[in-house]
């Protein structure tokens, strides 16, 4: 996670496209409990942030199915 950040991403497709796996479940875990892995809690900008950055590296790297959003019942669309 480290790289990302000294690396100064210009854009959040750059941001994306540098991210590994290891920085996912970083970030993944840190929104799901609220925490950093030093503690620190996440401020309510920053776990929104978060999730953003984890649907878009879904979004590229992962089937539909797998998806967060695909695991959220009011996220589904619902065809007539």
């Amino acid at each position: 996670m480290n790289e990302i950040l000294d690396i100064n991403p210009e854009s959040i497709e750059q941001l994306i496209s540098i991210m590994d796996e290891d920085t996912y479940k970083t970030i993944q875990t840190a929104v799901e409990v609220g925490k950093w892995k030093d503690g620190t809690r996440l401020r309510r900008e920053q776990v929104e942030h978060c999730l953003q950055i984890l649907i878009l590296y879904e979004a590229r790297h992962f089937s539909k199915d797998s998806q967060t959003i695909a695991k959220v019942p009011s996220c589904t669309s619902k065809s007539k």
